[in-house]
């Protein structure tokens, strides 16, 4: 049985009581946050829900009868099995996605299904498929993803209080299972997918024993899986991701930091992001505690980058602003699809899925600005405040326009292009290759100052609705700066009106 399905939850019940379930008001106060009249209806066996880990087509097979056993369990591989309560007065047994569910707030756009069984009360097991065991196997499952079994003679002692939860096959036997002597630790690593992270089972207490501290680099070895990594210790992925990366590119590079797993309970494991990833996890080995080993490097610790600044162009107090060459910065090393990603439908001939370095993204900007009168007049890097401290922007400007000129934001997940003048009454005018919502949100800070509009498809289309966007207001712009100094002092001024 098959129902389309783009939600978190499956809901089970009889069709008889679609109309009392309804009129209970139960899903309004759900939805409103209050779960207590769909608690009561699951106690009383008239709901069954259950959550699922992510919103794929449901599939779900109904059975009449005992729990299965575990020769019929050996086709695959399961999840523990979860038991609730429901009666099914009509023997209609209606599942249903929330794109079909017919007792909720809104008209259902789906439909669901409904499965005839004999009238009666029913203990309710749920067997799930555990998709991580097949994997290990490399083995596929085209059967049910849920099976649904219903053995007659339930009664209200087997209602379940809540949703039943997705829950992915976890013990915790792994906690504390390590030995460290002097500067070696040996443990368990996690593999939960095949490039981005790993979790070590190694907790505040054995990092206190090894006495680990910020930069520390360690070699993190996996001896089933054949490699070994590079990483280094610090306070958080946040406080990891901004220390250099070590001279010479290793093939397997990563930082990490000791965090709570959600998926154990909140115990604590060393949970690492692979920055360099050179080989695949192989399926065999994800979502398996393996043997591994951790040594502590006697190598000097990893700091933050040296800042590469060029001369002072302007102090403005607030901020100050260098010279800079945007195509130096390794804000996109880690990323090579970021750059293709914000190219693409913006410059031509930028192909999906190839990688791209920020040298060669500049030139193709370069080229596109060119067409319509813009030449790059330098690059300037400054700070911004943040919540997190300060962060470094190293922007393009492109000049040649009397009244317009062109800028690339470049900073840490930013590539973004925009458009400016400034008009005779002070008021700065900007269009960027951005979406309109974030235009209007961005003026709604500073409408006084600002007038900010979106613009989708290429670089030439953003530049032509700048020259709409100019005509339509009721100013002149004022005339653009041709040097690099000068522009980055009027530059200022847009910073001061849109973040000061």
């Amino acid at each position: 049985m098959k129902v389309f399905n783009s939600g978190l939850e499956v809901w089970l019940y009889d069709e008889q009581n679609l109309t009392p379930v309804r009129e209970s008001g139960a899903m309004a106060a759900f939805m409103s946050g209050d779960d207590s009249k769909m608690k009561a209806l699951f106690r009383a066996g008239q709901v069954v829900g259950y959550s699922l880990y992510q919103d794929d087509e449901l599939r779900v097979g109904v059975i009449v009868g005992p729990p299965l056993t575990s020769d019929e369990l050996s086709v695959a591989h399961w999840l523990k099995p979860q038991t609730a309560f429901l009666r099914l007065p009509s023997g209609r047994l209606c599942i249903e996605s929330n794109d079909a569910l017919r007792f909720g707030e809104e008209e259902p756009g789906d439909e669901g299904a409904v499965v005839t069984v004999p009238p009666g009360d029913y203990g309710v097991t749920l067997y799930r498929i555990d998709h991580e065991a097949l994997e290990r196997e490399d083995r596929e499952w085209q059967g049910p993803q849920e099976v649904v079994v219903l053995t007659p003679g339930g009664s209200p002692g087997d209602a379940a209080e809540d949703f039943l939860p997705f829950e992915l096959l976890r013990d915790t036997s792994w906690v504390g299972a390590y030995r460290v002597e002097g500067k070696k630790f040996e443990g368990l690593i996690w593999f939960p997918d095949y490039w981005e992270t790993f979790a070590v089972n190694l907790d505040r207490a054995a990092a206190e024993r090894l006495g680990l501290a910020k930069g520390q680099y360690l070699r993190i070895t996996a001896p089933e899986t054949g490699l070994s990594f590079l990483t280094v210790f610090a306070p958080s992925w946040d406080e990891g991701r901004k220390l250099a990366l070590p001279t010479g590119k290793p093939p397997e590079y990563a930082y990490g930091a000791i965090n709570p797993m959600s998926d154990w309970n909140g115990a604590e494991a060393f949970t690492c992001r692979r920055e360099i990833a050179g080989t695949a996890i192989k399926a065999a080995h994800k979502n398996i505690w393996l043997p591994v080993t951790v040594e502590v490097l006697d190598l000097p610790l990893a700091q933050p980058p040296a800042r590469i600044r060029g001369p002072l162009i302007h102090d403005a107090g607030k901020r100050v602003f260098f010279g800079a060459t945007l195509a130096e910065r390794t804000y996109f090393d880690q990323d090579k699809q970021f750059l293709t990603a914000r190219l693409m439908s913006r410059v031509p001939d930028v192909p999906w899925g190839e990688p791209m370095e920020l040298a060669a993204a500049l030139a193709k900007v370069d080229a596109a600005y060119a067409s319509f009168g813009l030449q790059p007049l330098g690059d300037f890097s400054f700070d911004v405040t943040t919540p997190r401290g300060a962060q470094e922007y190293t922007n393009r400007l492109y000049g040649g326009l009397p009244d317009m000129f062109g800028v690339i934001w470049g900073s840490v997940a930013t590539f973004v292009f925009f458009y400016f003048s400034r008009l005779a009454n002070g008021r700065w005018v900007l269009t960027g290759a951005i979406p309109q919502n974030l235009a209007q949100a961005i003026e709604r800070t500073r409408p006084q100052h600002l007038s900010v509009r979106g613009a989708d498809g290429s670089l030439e289309k953003v530049f032509a609705a700048h020259r709409e966007h100019l005509q339509s207001l009721d100013s002149p712009a004022e005339t653009v700066p041709t040097t690099l100094e000068a522009m980055v002092k009027l530059y200022e001024d847009y910073l001061v009106k849109a973040l000061d």
